[in-house]
Formats: structure tokens, C-alpha cells, sequence
């Protein structure tokens, strides 16, 4: 270490550069997931004619996934088709009650 008049110490170690990517990665915050996969969701979908629940299987940005839990007859065939599983905008499921 070096020290200068002003009683300031200077470290010899050189400088670590920061490339864009580093920076820019320090920048993002991890983003709070808005559904908790314990819960049961009641999901409303234009394919279906009565609205539909499921549990969450996994989100992504705008939509999310989930697994069919409970439904009327008239939409089994279109469900089945579907292996019961449907992948949904966030705003069309509303969190119903804990399981």
C-alpha cells in the first residue's frame, strides 16, 4: 500500500475491469413469483363453457401453467385432448382457497 500526502492509501492491486454483461446483471432484481403452486385456482378459458380449476404446475412471464383439477362434463373432451393440462394468461386465474 502506498501513501499519498493527503493520508490517502492507494492499493496496489490493478483495477478490475466491468464488462457490460456484469454490469447489467447486477442491475436485475429476481422477480416475486406471483402464484404459489399449493393452492387452487379457478381458471376461466374461451375453450371451455364453465370455469375450470387447477392446481399451478409452473409460471412464466405472462402465463402459466397448470394441471386440471376439477370440471364440468361438458368441457371433458376438450380437457382430455389437452392431457388436462392448459397453460393459462396470469390475469384469468383468480387464487381460490388453500388446499
Amino acid at each position: 500500500m502506498e501513501k499519498l500526502s493527503n493520508g490517502i492509501k492507494l492499493d496496489d492491486k490493478p483495477i478490475k475491469k466491468v464488462d457490460k454483461f456484469t454490469e447489467r446483471q447486477n442491475w436485475l432484481k429476481p422477480k416475486r413469483a406471483k402464484f404459489k403452486p399449493g393452492l387452487m385456482y379457478r381458471l376461466s378459458n374461451s375453450d371451455c363453457a364453465y370455469p375450470i380449476f387447477g392446481k399451478l404446475i409452473n409460471e412464466y412471464r405472462n402465463t402459466a401453467s397448470f394441471e386440471i383439477v376439477d370440471f364440468n362434463e361438458i368441457d371433458r373432451q376438450f380437457l382430455k385432448e389437452n392431457n388436462y393440462r392448459l397453460i393459462i394468461k396470469k390475469k384469468d386465474a383468480v387464487e381460490l382457497c388453500r388446499t
